[in-house]
């Protein structure tokens, strides 16, 4: 699995599921299809990477809202939105949005009935 890279592939040492603490946080699912994920030696979520070729830049960007706000995220460095330049406009747009934007979310939410 994987291209070669240095002395082995790039696919050496995934994991084929996420380990149990992050499978069962919230928005687990969310972040279950975040397209990479770096680990630490711990099994904490340092990095994350959404390849946005051809699916919905609005998701990608979602799924990393809920990785970043899903839980215990003290060891996340990093999140990547990697896109082709043709789509360089539409990721900016996405970005730009008022739900994206920390200093314009309402300061109070409402209780469920």
């Amino acid at each position: 699995m994987g291209c070669p890279f240095g002395p082995g592939r790039l696919g050496d040492h995934c994991l084929e599921e996420l380990p149990s603490v992050l499978d069962s946080r919230p928005g687990a699912e969310a972040v279950r299809l975040i397209d990479v994920l770096w680990l630490d030696r711990v099994g904490s979520i340092v990095a994350a990477f959404e390849v946005e070729h051809t699916t919905s830049i609005y998701s990608g960007i979602v799924r990393m809202l809920d990785l970043a706000l899903g839980g215990d995220a003290s060891g996340l460095h990093s999140l990547f939105l990697v896109a082709p330049d043709k789509r360089e406009a539409d990721v900016r747009a996405q970005i730009a949005r008022p739900a994206f934007q920390p200093d314009r979310r309402p300061q109070r939410a409402v209780s469920p009935v």
